[in-house]
């Protein structure tokens, strides 16, 4: 979860800081390909920072690292391969491209009540406007 967590905010701040700049559209955050994202060394330090990290007064559950150790102690025999292991959790929703746009909406409002940052959806954008980002990944 710290690893998916960690790309998500990376490919989230890297979206943003392509899109904003430009006054472009966010037509769809999860098939947006930002021109430029964070190295593999970049989210692994994340990833490793996250896991290491203090807990703070406010932390809802105990340190990452500390799940880890505790998990390490606990004696269960090992689980067999079910035939979906593999599968994406996407799999478990019906319609992806309806949460999908869903959590897109709810992203710019976001930016929006949070920051200021008015990132225009695909009903406010030009023509022109969508053909650019369109090239890049969506």
């Amino acid at each position: 979860m710290i690893d998916r967590s960690v790309r998500f905010s990376a490919h989230a701040s890297a979206t943003i800081k392509e899109l904003v700049p430009a006054k472009l559209p966010l037509v769809n955050l999860y098939r947006f390909t930002p021109a430029k994202l964070a190295s593999e060394e970049e989210i692994a330090q994340a990833i490793k920072a996250n896991i290491d990290r203090q807990p703070s007064p406010y932390d809802s559950h105990p340190a990452p690292v500390d799940r880890f150790r505790w998990a390490r102690n606990v004696s269960t025999a090992p689980s067999r391969p079910e035939e979906d292991d593999a599968l994406e959790v996407w799999s478990l929703f019906a319609d992806r491209p309806a949460i999908e746009d869903a959590m897109t909406r709810r992203f710019r409002s976001g930016l929006w009540d949070l920051y200021g940052v008015d990132l225009k959806g695909p009903e406010q954008a030009s023509v022109s406007d969508l053909r650019t980002v369109e090239g890049g990944g969506l």
